[in-house]
């Protein structure tokens, strides 16, 4: 049996209140707790990740009345990493991720919205633990050539 917490490496993560985050793309209200919660707050500024995020919406089943019973979402977050001290880009990452949605009424309703809401922060947050793992792969944090 293996602990989680007994591999130190798990528990690296270099950017923990050392990095400034900006969004840019799609507002989801959910990615600002969600990177507080990953990337936690600046204490002392050495990184400055910028995430994208790009929205696709495919209707994918729309009833004769035309109302759309299914949606399909793709959300494209793409990261950089710089290092501030070396002015340099130290990581580029794009991550896709999906889900359905099928809203309940054409017009509003409480529980349907809630609902789109809590898979935008699922997919938020499975996003964002997947770039994390990434960058844990990442063991060098070189300038990369921009050219």
């Amino acid at each position: 049996m293996e602990f989680t917490y007994d591999n130190d490496k798990k528990l690296n993560n270099i950017l923990f209140n050392k990095t400034s985050v900006a969004f840019t793309g799609k507002d989801l209200p959910s990615l600002y707790e969600s990177s507080t919660k990953f990337i936690g707050v600046v204490i002392t500024k050495e990184y400055e990740l910028i995430i994208d995020i790009q929205e696709e919406k495919t209707r994918r089943s729309v009833k004769n009345n035309q109302a759309v019973s299914k949606v399909d979402y793709e959300l494209l977050f793409t990261y950089n990493l710089y290092n501030i001290s070396e002015s340099c880009l130290i990581y580029n990452d794009s991550i896709v991720s999906r889900f359905s949605y099928a809203p309940k009424s054409s017009g509003y309703n409480f529980s349907s919205d809630k609902s789109l809401d809590n898979l935008y922060t699922l997919t938020v947050n499975d996003n964002l633990k997947q770039f994390m793992y990434s960058l844990s792969l990442n063991s060098n944090f070189e300038c990369e050539n921009e050219g």
